[in-house]
């Protein structure tokens, strides 16, 4: 099944049920994320997930706090590649609503991350946004479910591959 086909479809952890034909980067990290649930018994916590596991992959990544109380993201921590392709450089610790000019979009990202970790299981996407300079930017986002630490929001892992 092509990727425009799987459009903001769950899926599960098994990696033979999803499609990365020719999505390296969000293949590679769903084998890293793979390997850490079948070690855990479980969904890996933020504590989990070693930078060194992940190597060349770390520019891709993103790690998003949902603050369901406000129905908002909170970015984390973003990597270099995301960065510079957004055209956001320096959005750790930012609202994914301050970094967008159509609250849809920030929206539309909130609902998608809340379905995430209500089902506990990864989603592969493909989305088309505007960047803040009024480029269009295309990309496919997978978007991995984290255990939640005691005192901390429910958090999830996104890796992103740019078309």
């Amino acid at each position: 099944m092509p990727l425009a086909a799987l459009r903001m479809a769950d899926m599960t952890s098994d990696p033979d049920d999803l499609d990365f034909e020719g999505l390296t980067t969000l293949r590679d990290v769903h084998a890293v994320y793979a390997a850490l649930v079948a070690e855990r018994g479980g969904l890996p916590s933020r504590r989990d997930l070693d930078p060194l596991r992940f190597g060349r992959l770390l520019p891709s990544l993103m790690l998003l706090e949902a603050h369901h109380d406000k129905r908002r993201l909170r970015v984390r921590l973003a990597g270099e590649v995301i960065e510079r392709h957004s055209g956001l450089p320096g959005m750790r610790g930012r609202w994914i609503d301050e970094t967008q000019k159509d609250a849809s979009t920030a929206a539309a990202a909130y609902e998608s991350v809340a379905a995430v970790l209500r089902s506990g299981r990864p989603r592969l996407a493909e989305r088309q946004i505007r960047r803040p300079d009024g480029l269009p930017l295309h990309y496919a986002a997978l978007t991995l479910p984290l255990a939640t630490l005691p005192g901390e929001p429910p958090m999830v892992l996104v890796a992103v591959e740019y078309r």
